[in-house]
């Protein structure tokens, strides 16, 4: 092989990686915004005669916070990926 097909399928792994990554970050964001309605639905959804369940929106930030970290492995992943 030369050194230029090398670089070439070296690059095309990369770009796969890259890919595969932003996949993952948008799942991650695609169920961050489910969990958060699916939380405030609980929340909010109770009958106005039983009180609301207001308590339940103190797991969001627990929730929401690990989905961020997450995200945040997945974003300094692919700027490794760039340098």
């Amino acid at each position: 092989m030369r050194p230029s097909e090398i670089a070439i399928e070296e690059y095309r792994a990369l770009r796969q990686e890259t890919v595969s990554h932003f996949t993952s970050m948008t799942t991650l964001v695609s169920i961050a915004l489910t969990a958060t309605a699916a939380i405030a639905s609980f929340a909010f959804g109770s009958k106005p005669d039983d009180g609301y369940r207001l308590e339940i929106l103190l797991a969001l930030p627990l929730v929401l916070s690990g989905l961020g970290l997450a995200n945040l492995v997945h974003t300094s992943s692919v700027l490794n990926i760039g340098y």
